[in-house]
């Protein structure tokens, strides 16, 4: 992968996906934007939503990318970012979800965490 999709990849991956940003990526942040001659970016960027999701979105509309909501049920979606790109990319990309993973996403964590493999093994063979 290349510096420039690799450095969108992570802004995707530490923006939409996650919470926060974890500080080992501040540093590798700045060094790709460097190396990419993204102007105006310092160390601490990364923490200034609206100028990063500027960025994304530019590179997204660019590349004709658009939000693809995953499979696995997991995966968090930061909302206040999410809500800062622009809507065609937002609206982006969706499917219909496997029943599996529509059940999964309906049940309680705790339900799950407690729910032995071979049932859960059972339940999706069912309801395909």
């Amino acid at each position: 992968m290349g510096d420039e999709d690799y450095f969108y990849s992570l802004i995707y991956h530490s923006k939409i996906q996650k919470y926060e940003v974890k500080e080992v990526y501040k540093t590798r942040f700045y060094s790709l934007a460097k190396s990419l001659n993204i102007k105006d970016y310092d160390i601490n960027s990364i923490e200034n939503e609206q100028y990063i999701a500027n960025l994304l979105n530019c590179f997204m509309k660019n590349n004709h990318y658009n939000f693809s909501v995953p499979l696995d049920i997991n995966v968090p979606k930061n909302k206040l970012f999410f809500a800062l790109l622009d809507q065609n990319i937002r609206e982006g990309y969706t499917y219909k979800t496997p029943n599996f993973i529509s059940i999964m996403n309906y049940t309680p964590n705790w339900i799950l965490k407690i729910m032995p493999q071979w049932l859960k093994s059972i339940v999706k063979k069912i309801v395909r």
